[in-house]
């Protein structure tokens, strides 16, 4: 499978998404709040990205009994926080694998096969 960096084009783990609005700054000084790089930020998710996100939704809710309406989605711009996500996923990702790790849920995650099935979510989410 591909790192996450890959799909969202990082590309590094010190790079910021380079469809955020705050792409091309210094992640190395944007984590410091005093540092003109510092962002905190919420962007509203454009109509068509909606869509994809309710889509989603949809086809990994595994309860055909319940519904769920997206109301509201916002995207968040943090450094720090996503300067703290960076490091957390380097660390997972030089653990070595477990084969006798066992899954708590319902099964493996189906977020990625599902935005494979979702028309469009290659463009709206990489």
């Amino acid at each position: 499978g591909r790192r996450l960096v890959d799909w969202i084009g990082c590309g590094s783990r010190n790079a910021i998404p380079p469809y955020w609005e705050n792409a091309g700054k210094d992640l190395a000084q944007a984590y410091y709040r005093s540092s003109p790089d510092f962002f905190d930020d919420l962007y509203p998710v454009p109509l068509r990205d909606r869509e994809a996100l309710q889509r989603l939704i949809e086809e990994t809710n595994g309860d055909d009994s319940k519904q769920f309406r997206l109301i509201r989605a916002v995207r968040v711009e943090n450094s720090r926080m996503w300067t703290k996500y960076q490091a957390k996923a380097a660390e997972i990702e030089k653990r070595p694998l477990e084969a006798e790790r066992e899954f708590a849920g319902r099964g493996a995650p189906r977020t990625v096969e599902a935005l494979a099935e979702i028309e469009g979510a290659d463009q709206t989410f990489a």
